[in-house]
């Protein structure tokens, strides 16, 4: 019978010997059963590994059946070994960033700037992949007043990419993230921007969210890191030498008021004055913003009139509880011809649900014409249900 097959060359057992031997390479090419081992020159490893192939071949010639299996064994534990050992030298690099002042813009004061930077600075520390320079570092390699001349809105640098990448390159990362905090109308505006150095590869991103609080920048700083870094990908955006692109998205947090447009309102009012006088009023109105809103509306009463309203919260839009102040002009049809007033109201809606409020609120108008038996001045009390859409 054959002693180990075809493995070693082809020899057989019956004398035949010519190609035993020969087929047993010296490391240059890939191993035995897929083993890496034999790549390495000069290791211990190898030494053995070939003395006992050796020593095989020569029992193949005595009839031992065995050799092919103890090659295995052999071969086996060191290709786990050098997978191990590979698997060890391999070590993901953190890649290095630095968060450079936010600049306060308009409506944000310095104080509030500052509370942002480091509360950026937090945020992409939780990051496994990232290794954040404090802002202690920061002082201590750029020095304080050049730092604050190198980023301040007065400066231009700011504005100019590759004068924040001589920034980046003196403070020895691989990321640099800046940025501007502002207040447009009734909305917090933070805008970000990421500056990978060597590649000069520019990211922005803004984000809006709708309120007066200055906690709104805060709630701002959660999202933009997720754009910018999300986490799967952190690794790979920060290797140099990419091509270079400039990637903008601009998007809106959610507020209490998202997806509406219209508010139905009913009122039930009564004049303590003239008890049990009172009357309904059902108003729509059209929701400019959280602040204002204006619509029309009916006064279900004796006599029947219609109504134009305008209603502004003042403080605490996105709240909960929010103030309201409203103008109201009311149009009643008496007997004796139509009278127009002039009016308002003050009150407050509290927000049970996104799109269900409830409210109370204290009218008062007062009537230019009409017939001499209308009441002129009216003071109510009243309950208001609202419903957004």
């Amino acid at each position: 019978g054959s002693a180990g097959g075809g493995s070693a060359g082809g020899g057989s057992a019956g004398g035949d010997a010519s190609g035993g031997g020969t087929s047993a390479s010296g490391g240059g090419g890939p191993g035995l059963y897929g083993c890496a081992c034999g790549t390495t020159p000069a290791s211990g490893g190898t030494t053995a590994l070939m003395l006992g192939v050796a020593f095989l071949l020569a029992a193949a010639r005595r009839r031992v059946s065995g050799a092919l299996a103890l090659v295995v064994l052999l071969g086996v534990p060191l290709s786990a070994r050098a997978a191990e050992s590979g698997a060890t030298a391999a070590v993901v690099e953190r890649v290095k960033i630095a968060v450079l002042p936010v600049q306060a813009g308009p409506g944000v004061k310095p104080e509030l700037a500052e509370i942002l930077t480091d509360a950026i600075a937090s945020a992409l520390a939780t990051h496994r992949d990232l290794s954040v320079i404090s802002q202690r570092d920061l002082v201590a390699r750029l020095g304080f007043e050049r730092q604050r001349q190198l980023v301040s809105s007065g400066s231009g640098c700011a504005e100019d990419t590759s004068c924040m990448a001589e920034i980046g390159n003196a403070l020895g990362v691989d990321k640099l993230v800046f940025g501007s905090a502002a207040r447009v109308g009734s909305s917090a505006v933070l805008s970000t921007t990421v500056l990978t150095l060597g590649g000069s590869e520019v990211e922005r991103h803004t984000e809006r969210v709708k309120s007066l609080s200055e906690e709104a920048f805060l709630d701002a700083i959660s999202p933009t890191v997720a754009a910018l870094f999300p986490a799967p990908a952190v690794a790979a955006a920060g290797q140099r030498g990419s091509e270079p692109a400039v990637a903008a998205t601009a998007t809106e947090a959610p507020s209490e008021l998202d997806g509406a447009t219209f508010g139905l309102t009913v009122r039930g009012q009564l004049a303590p004055m003239f008890l049990p006088s009172g009357a309904w009023v059902v108003h729509a109105d059209y929701l400019f913003s959280e602040q204002f809103s204006a619509g029309v509306g009916a006064i279900i009463a004796r006599p029947f009139g219609v109504m134009a309203r305008g209603a502004w919260v003042p403080f605490n839009a996105s709240g909960r509880l929010r103030p309201i102040v409203a103008v109201e002009v009311p149009v009643m049809f008496a007997p004796g011809g139509p009278a127009v007033g002039l009016g308002g109201a003050l009150g407050f809606e509290a927000r049970l649900l996104k799109q269900l409020a409830v409210g109370a609120e204290i009218p008062l108008s007062y009537y230019l014409g009409g017939p001499s038996t209308l009441q002129r001045f009216w003071v109510f009390g009243a309950l208001t249900v609202t419903g957004r859409l």
